[in-house]
């Protein structure tokens, strides 16, 4: 009996003569090749599909990062950021800023006050700004100190650490301000 594949067939007990059997090997083999032909160039055929949708998808998330202007008018998102070690700023949709920092005294002291000057301007005076007092050599505790806000503008917020124990002192205000 043979098969598609095989161009001879053998009966069971008979001699078999060595080119037939070859014969059939040769045509197991190229069977053999032409399916994994085939097998191969499926296998690329996916490859590229999955590499295609891939270049794809990261050019709709490279324009979704871009264009958003097709989503809920209510929905705000960051469209601008920056950061550079402990100091940053994310600007929104809407147009509210938060911006945050670390200013240094350069060591521990009773009192100390800055004029921190913001990374973006503000579109009028922040709404919210908030101050904390740091010694820098260990965990933030009530005896740092205390910070207290001046004099405030769109572009620049003064800040006030005092003592507030006979220990007390701080060397870093950790600042943050946010408003449109």
């Amino acid at each position: 009996m043979t098969d598609a594949m095989t161009p001879y067939s053998f009966i069971p007990g008979t001699k078999a003569r060595a080119e037939e059997i070859n014969a059939n090997f040769e045509a197991l083999i190229s069977a053999i090749k032409d399916v994994n032909e085939v097998f191969n160039e499926e296998l690329q055929k996916f490859a590229d599909t999955k590499t295609d949708k891939t270049e794809s998808d990261a050019g709709l998330e490279t324009k979704a990062d871009l264009n958003l202007e097709n989503t809920d008018e209510n929905l705000d998102y960051v469209v601008e950021s920056w950061n550079s070690g402990a100091n940053w700023y994310r600007k929104y949709r809407s147009g509210w800023i938060e911006q945050g920092g670390i200013y240094d005294s350069g060591s521990i002291q009773a009192n100390f006050s800055t004029t921190v000057n913001f990374y973006i301007p503000f579109v009028s005076i922040p709404v919210n700004i908030n101050g904390i007092a740091n010694r820098g050599d260990d965990v933030i505790t009530s005896s740092d100190g205390s910070v207290s806000i001046g004099a405030i503008t769109n572009t620049t917020v003064s800040l006030f650490s005092r003592r507030i124990s006979a220990s007390g002192g701080a060397r870093y205000i950790i600042w943050e301000a946010k408003g449109y």
